[in-house]
Protein backbone atom coordinates (compact mmCIF):
# COMPACT_ATOMS: atom_id res chain seq x y z
CA UNK A 1 0.00 0.00 0.00
CA UNK A 2 3.30 2.53 0.65
CA UNK A 3 4.24 2.96 -3.05
CA UNK A 4 0.04 4.12 -3.87
CA UNK A 5 0.35 6.94 -1.48
CA UNK A 6 3.11 8.06 -2.82
CA UNK A 7 2.04 8.11 -6.23
CA UNK A 8 -1.24 9.99 -4.82
CA UNK A 9 1.05 12.57 -3.16
CA UNK A 10 3.04 13.18 -6.65
CA UNK A 11 -0.66 13.02 -8.71
CA UNK A 12 -1.44 16.03 -6.04
CA UNK A 13 1.11 17.61 -7.03
CA UNK A 14 0.74 17.15 -11.05
CA UNK A 15 -1.81 18.33 -10.52
CA UNK A 16 -1.69 21.45 -8.78
CA UNK A 17 0.83 22.27 -11.04
CA UNK A 18 -1.05 21.51 -14.59
CA UNK A 19 -4.14 23.40 -13.13
CA UNK A 20 -3.21 26.64 -11.49
CA UNK A 21 -3.19 29.17 -13.66
CA UNK A 22 -6.64 27.81 -15.35
CA UNK A 23 -8.64 30.49 -16.50
CA UNK A 24 -11.56 28.97 -14.52
CA UNK A 25 -12.19 29.91 -10.61
CA UNK A 26 -12.97 26.66 -9.77
CA UNK A 27 -10.38 24.49 -11.43
CA UNK A 28 -7.85 26.83 -9.59
CA UNK A 29 -9.25 26.71 -6.24
CA UNK A 30 -8.97 22.89 -6.78
CA UNK A 31 -5.65 23.15 -7.84
CA UNK A 32 -4.85 25.20 -4.24
CA UNK A 33 -6.56 22.22 -2.69
CA UNK A 34 -4.53 19.99 -4.10
CA UNK A 35 -1.00 21.97 -3.63
CA UNK A 36 -2.03 22.21 0.04
CA UNK A 37 -2.30 18.47 0.11
CA UNK A 38 0.58 18.04 -1.29
CA UNK A 39 2.85 20.26 0.62
CA UNK A 40 0.99 18.82 3.76
CA UNK A 41 2.73 15.28 3.16
CA UNK A 42 5.80 16.95 3.14
CA UNK A 43 5.63 16.30 6.61
CA UNK A 44 5.41 12.10 6.39
CA UNK A 45 7.99 11.67 3.12
CA UNK A 46 11.28 11.91 5.63
CA UNK A 47 9.51 9.65 8.09
CA UNK A 48 9.11 7.05 5.48
CA UNK A 49 12.03 6.59 3.71
CA UNK A 50 13.61 4.25 6.49
CA UNK A 51 10.70 1.75 5.12
CA UNK A 52 11.72 1.53 1.94
CA UNK A 53 14.43 0.18 -0.44
CA UNK A 54 17.04 2.65 -1.47
CA UNK A 55 15.67 2.92 -5.22
CA UNK A 56 12.11 3.84 -3.71
CA UNK A 57 14.03 6.17 -0.90
CA UNK A 58 15.74 8.14 -3.65
CA UNK A 59 12.41 8.37 -5.65
CA UNK A 60 10.53 9.87 -2.70
CA UNK A 61 13.80 12.78 -1.68
CA UNK A 62 13.34 13.80 -5.45
CA UNK A 63 9.27 13.77 -4.66
CA UNK A 64 10.31 15.57 -1.34
CA UNK A 65 12.45 18.32 -3.59
CA UNK A 66 9.94 18.64 -6.35
CA UNK A 67 7.28 19.09 -3.54
CA UNK A 68 9.31 22.03 -1.90
CA UNK A 69 10.49 23.33 -5.15
CA UNK A 70 6.64 23.75 -6.67
CA UNK A 71 4.81 24.25 -2.89
CA UNK A 72 7.40 26.28 -0.97
CA UNK A 73 9.40 24.79 1.87
CA UNK A 74 8.15 23.52 5.13
CA UNK A 75 7.58 26.00 8.04
CA UNK A 76 9.40 25.51 11.17
CA UNK A 77 6.15 24.32 12.95
CA UNK A 78 5.86 21.82 10.03
CA UNK A 79 9.56 20.62 10.56
CA UNK A 80 8.96 19.92 14.05
CA UNK A 81 6.02 18.10 13.32
CA UNK A 82 7.99 15.99 10.34
CA UNK A 83 10.63 15.21 12.93
CA UNK A 84 8.00 14.08 15.48
CA UNK A 85 6.20 11.31 12.99
CA UNK A 86 8.30 8.54 13.06
CA UNK A 87 7.45 8.54 17.13
CA UNK A 88 3.55 8.54 15.99
CA UNK A 89 4.58 5.41 13.40
CA UNK A 90 5.91 3.22 16.11
CA UNK A 91 3.49 4.48 18.52
CA UNK A 92 0.62 3.09 16.21
CA UNK A 93 2.51 0.38 15.52
CA UNK A 94 2.80 -0.49 19.26
CA UNK A 95 -1.02 0.42 19.70
CA UNK A 96 -1.64 -2.07 16.83
CA UNK A 97 0.18 -5.13 18.32
CA UNK A 98 -0.94 -4.73 21.66
CA UNK A 99 -4.79 -4.19 20.52
CA UNK A 100 -4.99 -0.78 22.20
CA UNK A 101 -7.77 1.59 21.28
CA UNK A 102 -8.62 -0.52 18.38
CA UNK A 103 -12.13 -0.84 16.99
CA UNK A 104 -14.37 -3.61 18.28
CA UNK A 105 -15.16 -6.73 16.85
CA UNK A 106 -17.99 -6.49 14.14
CA UNK A 107 -20.90 -8.52 14.78
CA UNK A 108 -23.52 -8.84 12.63
CA UNK A 109 -27.15 -8.92 14.32
CA UNK A 110 -30.00 -10.76 12.02
CA UNK A 111 -34.01 -9.93 12.86
CA UNK A 112 -35.82 -12.62 11.42
CA UNK A 113 -39.88 -12.10 10.92
CA UNK A 114 -41.66 -15.06 11.53
CA UNK A 115 -43.44 -17.19 9.34
CA UNK A 116 -46.77 -15.46 10.31
CA UNK A 117 -45.48 -12.38 9.32
CA UNK A 118 -47.93 -10.42 6.98
CA UNK A 119 -48.01 -6.98 5.71
CA UNK A 120 -49.60 -4.18 7.81
CA UNK A 121 -53.22 -3.16 5.81
CA UNK A 122 -52.59 0.05 3.71
CA UNK A 123 -53.65 3.15 5.52
CA UNK A 124 -55.69 4.60 2.26
CA UNK A 125 -58.50 2.73 0.39
CA UNK A 126 -57.92 1.58 -2.25
CA UNK A 127 -59.50 3.00 -4.97
CA UNK A 128 -62.98 1.20 -6.23
CA UNK A 129 -62.24 1.94 -10.48
CA UNK A 130 -65.63 0.41 -10.87
CA UNK A 131 -67.65 3.64 -11.14
CA UNK A 132 -65.06 5.31 -13.75
CA UNK A 133 -66.38 6.37 -17.11
CA UNK A 134 -64.18 6.28 -19.84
Amino acid sequence: MGPSVFRVVDDWLTGYTNLRGHPAERVRAKANYYGHNAHRAMMLLPASQRYLNPRSADRLERLHQKIAAETGPMTPRERLASKLVPTMLRYTAFKLRHNIGQQPDFSRRTFRMGKRYRLPEPALPLLDTSDIRG
